[in-house]
This record gives C-alpha cells, sequence and structure tokens, in this order.
C-alpha cells in the first residue's frame, strides 16, 4: 500500500467531508467562476465545474504543504517522511473557510501542533479518520515516535519557510529565489508567475505601491507604482 496516497477507510466519505470543510469559498469561487465563463458553465454540470475548475486556499494550501514536504525530503531514506493523509486531515481540520491562501496556511501551521497535541487520547498520538470513527491515522506514530518527532520538525520547518513576516519584506527576486528553495524550480516558477500576474493587475488598478524602506512591492508602500501604457517591447 501507498502510505502516501492512502486515504483511508470509506474513501468516499473522507473526500465528501474534505469538501464540507471548504464548503463557502468553493460556492464562492464558483459563482466567481460563473459570471466569468457563462458559455462553458452552460454546457457543463456544476459538480463537473466544481471538480475541474474550483480550487479552494485549502485545496491550495494542502497542495503546497505536500510539495514543501516533498522538498524537504526528496532524499530522505528513513521512511518517516510525513504521509498525507495526516496533512490532509489536519490542514482541513483547522481550516476557518479563509478566502486566500496565506491566512489559510498561516492559521494551519500556526495551530497544527496544539491540534495534535489537544486530540491525543490517553496521552497517545491520536487522528481520527473523519469519515470511519475510530479509525487513527497516526497509529503508527505511537509505535515509531520518531515520525511524530519529524512531523513536527517538517511543521516547524514549514513555518520558517512559509509564513514567517520577514519572508513578506523582501523584494520580488529574493521571494523567486526563495519559493523555488523551498517548492521546487518548476513549482516555484508557477507561484512566481502568478505573483508577477497579480502585481500588473495592481499596478493596473493603482493599488500597488512600493516600501521606500525595503524597495519590496505591496498595497501599502508609500509609493505608487504608474501603469506602462507602452505596447512594445
Amino acid at each position: 500500500m501507498n502510505t502516501y496516497k492512502y486515504i483511508g477507510s470509506n474513501p468516499s466519505g473522507y473526500v465528501t467531508w474534505f469538501f464540507e470543510r471548504c464548503a463557502k469559498q468553493r460556492m464562492r469561487l464558483y459563482e466567481q467562476y460563473v459570471k466569468e465563463h457563462r458559455e462553458v458553465v452552460a454546457q457543463a454540470e456544476i459538480e463537473d465545474v466544481k471538480r475541474r475548475k474550483i480550487k479552494t486556499p485549502l485545496q491550495r494550501v494542502v497542495q503546497l504543504l505536500k510539495r514543501h514536504r516533498d522538498i524537504m525530503f526528496k532524499d530522505d531514506q528513513s521512511g518517516n517522511k510525513p504521509i498525507s493523509i495526516i496533512i490532509t486531515t489536519i490542514a482541513a481540520s483547522l481550516y476557518n473557510e479563509e478566502d486566500n491562501i496565506y491566512d489559510a496556511m498561516k492559521n494551519i501551521l500556526l495551530n497544527a501542533n496544539k491540534w495534535i497535541e489537544d486530540n491525543k487520547r490517553e496521552g497517545q498520538y491520536f487522528i481520527e479518520n473523519p469519515s470511519y470513527s475510530g479509525e487513527n491515522f497516526a497509529d503508527k506514530w505511537n509505535t515509531h515516535p520518531e515520525r511524530a518527532e519529524m512531523f513536527y520538525n517538517w511543521i516547524n520547518q514549514a513555518k520558517r519557510d512559509l509564513i514567517d513576516e520577514h519572508l513578506y519584506d523582501s523584494n520580488r527576486i529574493s521571494m523567486g529565489r526563495h519559493i523555488q528553495e523551498v517548492f521546487g524550480e518548476n513549482t516555484g516558477k508557477a507561484v512566481f508567475s502568478v505573483m508577477a500576474e497579480k502585481d500588473h493587475k495592481d499596478i493596473k488598478d493603482g493599488v500597488l505601491k512600493v516600501s521606500a524602506v525595503t524597495g519590496a512591492l505591496a498595497s501599502t508602500g508609500t509609493i505608487k507604482v504608474m501603469a506602462n501604457h507602452h505596447h512594445g517591447a
């Protein structure tokens, strides 16, 4: 069995539970998508559109956390790499319908350790399958405590890599390099491309500014970035 893909007993129930945890944002994003793609939606089933086109902040965070784990443990041969089902269960349990990736990521990472401790039973690790009462995804942590230790180490590293407030004072070049280091080159380039696209939109809308102190781009800077109306190279 591939423990990194395993989603426990009652897999369909688990999937239902997961999407219930982000139902509000899923519906918000669906309604937004409908407004922007009326012709596409008119020819498709609602659930098909949601499944194929809509990615909530929770889904994105889970993807990013798994990618961060993969990069951090790419050379690890110990067998103690955090498994996906535990990452997904903790993230979905802590998700509070945040409407953006950063706030969702911050909430999940800051509260993960306490959530694990609060869910212990008789001093034993217990991360219950939300769709199958009594099934413990963390049962191996109790017989192999090094797995729990490795999970905590990963969570703490993810905090430093992904939500440390000092990261967001850096300029876009430094940020781009950092993203590639923690997510890998391909994912890093994709994330950086999204950031650049958002910056372009914010410049066009007149809301992007530059900090006079750090030179970082943000909506809270002091120097407004003017839109470039030249269409050539």
